[in-house]
């Protein structure tokens, strides 16, 4: 379930990189969703999960754009191990 994990300030293109290969993110792709992270400056697990499904938006293929969706639902699910893992990516 979502935490209150906090990522660190120097690390939110670390977070976005570790996302991306977990979940198998183009290179285009992470830099949107490291886009809106940075955009609303929100370094949380919550900022982290808007920032994906905002991207979703930019997407012109509707099958990806719902993966994002998706993807966005299961960072929701996450239990506390794999959230640290992103949040304290270094």
């Amino acid at each position: 379930m979502i935490s209150n994990w906090r990522i660190s300030c120097a690390a939110p293109v670390r977070t976005v990189e570790v996302l991306g290969q977990r979940y198998s993110l183009a290179e285009h792709q992470r830099t949107g969703v490291l886009r809106h992270l940075i955009e609303v400056a929100e370094l949380s697990a919550y900022g982290l999960v808007n920032a994906v499904t905002h991207f979703s938006q930019e997407l012109d293929d509707y099958d990806r754009a719902t993966e994002f969706e998706v993807l966005g639902g299961k960072l929701m699910a996450l239990p506390a191990g794999p959230w640290k893992g992103l949040a304290e990516a270094a």
